[in-house]
């Protein structure tokens, strides 16, 4: 229990390997069951989603082969379910967001379960047709999930915080979504830095210092010292969107080869770079990526089992992105070195340095705090060190894990599932192409006072033209790269879609009670 309004505990939800289908097919992602009875599915925390999203299970027709299953992180099979309903856009219950206008999606409600949740009826939507992609766990702004979660009293507030674990082949961990509350296992509360967040750019801070550090100097990732990045910090994706100019000063810094995996940059494996990233945010907070997170070998699923496809070279996790008018996303490589807080009702994020211990080896589990909604509107708070509001109220402990999980190294079958390299090169190069094909239109942010430490000559949207449901990653694409002249015209008509508007979402007007810090 809390001292929230609704006395609900926090949730967590484990983010590791989970088995969706009756092969045991290991994906990663965040368990959920949908329809009766219910079907596993592992979808991918998205700040950029407010409704659910499940792939259709027509995406992998004819052969409904493992790897296809495993890539998307499970499918739904809407005949299997007998309470799944079917709904036009203008009947359905889910969010009122502009989808690209060349696209066909399939609006329905069915019942779903999370953690201790069951919500009958639930709001979600998939695909007509196969355009790739994990299905994404919506943790936008307006989340229908959030909502859910806390008019079903199973969560104290819409707050939430997460940390993804670590991908890293040499330390694999799992990761955690924490609903209505904060983990005290995973961060120290003096080390938390606050940021302004506002619907239209939620988790957006500026990058004001990026350097490659080894032992032999730092090298300026920016061409000039007076250069900055808008970024957005996304856990759905699993690498860092740069510049062009700066994607090729990294290059230049770290000796990668522009041929090994054209369109990627690519190192013998034998050689791999030595140092870390470092990242210093608008406001002073800092973090070090090592190379052992920023460096991986290609992976992707071969027969059902997610493994390295090519272990002879290392690809960096770093892409280069034009300037599109929306922001670059920041993913895994970031926040597996930050614990991050996030509070619409406050209009704030937070981030901590994350502690990154495996507490599962150690037998060990989580503690959680209760974070309530605030009593009355306030101003957003300045960019300072602060800790998360916490109800003093509520701690809850448990132990890590669940029945849908599976034990082991959350890397799964990747330390000996090294296969050909030539299968290798392909996915890569197809992967790049696909970075840009689920789009959707999304509102450019408004301008706002000098004195907003978001301000800057141009501001722009945290909505790219790639979402939660994007494929996971550049190098990890498998058959979602096969030809489909629908695929073809998302990708061509990405930069329209995106194309910003004027129009502003409407901050939301939640209920409020006190809190204190620690």
């Amino acid at each position: 229990m809390s001292s929230c309004p609704n006395g609900a505990a926090p949730m967590f939800l484990e983010w590791g390997n989970i088995s969706v289908n009756i092969d045991q097919t290991l994906t990663r992602g965040i368990g959920i069951g949908i329809g009766t009875p219910q079907q596993i599915v592992a979808l991918t925390p998205s700040a950029n989603d407010n409704d659910l999203y499940v792939v259709n299970k027509q995406a992998c027709a004819p052969s409904y082969d493992d790897s296809c299953a495993g890539q998307y992180g499970g499918l739904f099979d809407s005949g299997a379910s007998t309470s799944y309903t079917e709904v036009t856009q203008a009947q359905w219950n889910g969010t009122a967001e502009p989808n690209p206008k060349h696209l066909s999606f399939i609006y329905f409600n069915d019942d779903i379960s999370f953690g201790n949740a069951v919500v009958d009826g639930f709001p979600a939507f998939m695909d007509q047709l196969d355009y790739g992609g994990q299905g994404s766990l919506p943790l936008g702004w307006n989340s229908t999930l959030l909502n859910a979660a806390v008019a079903q009293n199973v969560s104290p507030s819409r707050y939430w915080s997460l940390w993804p674990g670590s991908r890293s082949i040499d330390y694999g961990v799992p990761g955690e979504l924490v609903l209505g509350g904060v983990d005290l296992t995973r961060f120290e509360p003096q080390t938390v830095a606050t940021f302004q967040s506002e619907p239209n750019c939620a988790l957006c801070p500026i990058v004001t210092g990026l350097s490659w550090d080894t032992d032999n100097g730092s090298f300026n990732i920016f061409s000039n010292s007076s250069d900055t990045l808008q970024i957005s910090l996304q856990p759905d994706v699993n690498w860092l969107t740069v510049t062009p100019d700066m994607f090729a000063n990294f290059a230049n810094a770290t000796g990668a080869s522009l041929t090994l995996d054209p369109g990627a940059l690519a190192y013998d494996a034998a050689q791999p770079p030595v140092g870390n990233l470092t990242v210093t945010l608008r406001g002073g907070y800092r973090t070090q990526i090592t190379a052992a997170d920023l460096f991986v070998y290609p992976r992707g699923y071969v027969n059902g089992t997610y493994s390295v496809i090519n272990n002879t070279f290392m690809v960096a996790e770093i892409l280069a992105q034009n300037n599109t008018g929306s922001v670059r996303d920041w993913g895994v490589p970031f926040l597996t070195f930050n614990y991050l807080m996030v509070d619409y009702a406050r209009s704030q994020f937070q981030l901590a340095p994350a502690i990154r211990t495996d507490f599962s080896d150690q037998g060990g589990g989580y503690q959680l705090s209760a974070v309530c909604d605030p009593v009355t509107t306030r101003t957003p708070p300045s960019r300072a060190t602060s800790s998360p509001p916490v109800s003093p109220a509520t701690t809850t402990t448990g132990a890590r894990g669940s029945g849908s999980t599976k034990g082991g190294s959350d890397t799964g079958a990747i330390i000996g599932g090294v296969v050909g390299g030539v299968l290798g090169l392909i996915l890569i190069v197809g992967g790049l192409a696909l970075l840009f094909y689920r789009s959707r239109k999304r509102s450019k942010a408004a301008s706002v006072d000098a004195q907003d430490p978001m301000s800057q000559q141009e501001r722009i949207s945290q909505y790219t033209s790639y979402t939660g449901t994007t494929p996971r990653g550049a190098h990890e694409v498998s058959s979602a790269t096969k030809s489909n002249p629908d695929v073809e015209n998302w990708i061509n008509s990405a930069g329209s879609d995106a194309a910003p508007s004027a129009t502003l979402n409407a901050s939301p007007h939640p209920f409020e009670m006190p809190s204190e810090h620690y």
